[in-house]
Order: structure tokens, then sequence, then C-alpha cells
């Protein structure tokens, strides 16, 4: 277990890849204004934001994610955020470790 979350310099490049690919995908996200195509395209765009960057997403959304509440003050939103953030770049970490584990098996 110790193992698995050791950095390494490939766990590290992996890790800013994805979350290079979080920030982005949130910012190429396609927003519709009336109602949206039912196409593939549109899905899958759309869809990619959320497996990337849950928390960062869910912030964007404006729908409180795990909180369940929307702050009206400053202080809150900017907790909120924080929280959204940090809790993305740990979802980062773990996934870019289960990326390589996951290789690492495979490819014994």
């Amino acid at each position: 277990m110790k193992e698995f979350f050791k950095p390494t310099k490939t766990k590290i490049i992996l890790f800013i890849i994805i979350a290079v690919l979080g920030f982005l995908s949130n910012a190429l996200k396609i927003n519709c204004f009336g109602p949206c195509p039912d196409n593939t395209i549109y899905t899958v765009i759309n869809t990619i934001p959320r497996i990337t960057s849950p928390g960062i997403n869910a912030l964007l959304r404006d729908d409180g994610f795990f909180m369940n509440y929307k702050p009206s003050e400053t202080a809150g939103m900017v907790f909120e955020g924080i929280i959204h953030v940090v809790l993305d770049i740990i979802y980062w970490y773990i996934l870019s470790c289960l990326i390589l584990a996951v290789y690492h098996k495979l490819r014994k």
C-alpha cells in the first residue's frame, strides 16, 4: 500500500497530464442555450469533465456537490471552491496511482 501512493517521476508526470486535462475539459465544455442537441458528440464532450474533475465540474454547475448547499456569502464560496479543488487534486493523484498500478500489473 505504501508503494502504491509513493510519489515517483512517472506518477507526477501522469498527475500533471490528468490535471491539465481536467482543467481544459471544463474550459472546453459545450453550454447550450435552449434545448440541448441529443447526439453522441455533445454527450461525450460534456461527460468528460464529470470524469476528469468531478469537484470543479460540480462547482461550475453550482449544485453544491457533496455539501448540498449554495453559500450566499463570499467566504462560503471561497471555502467551497477550495474544498472542491483539493478533492480533485486528491482524485487526480489517486487516479494516476491506479493507472500506473494497472499498467504495471498488465505488463507483467
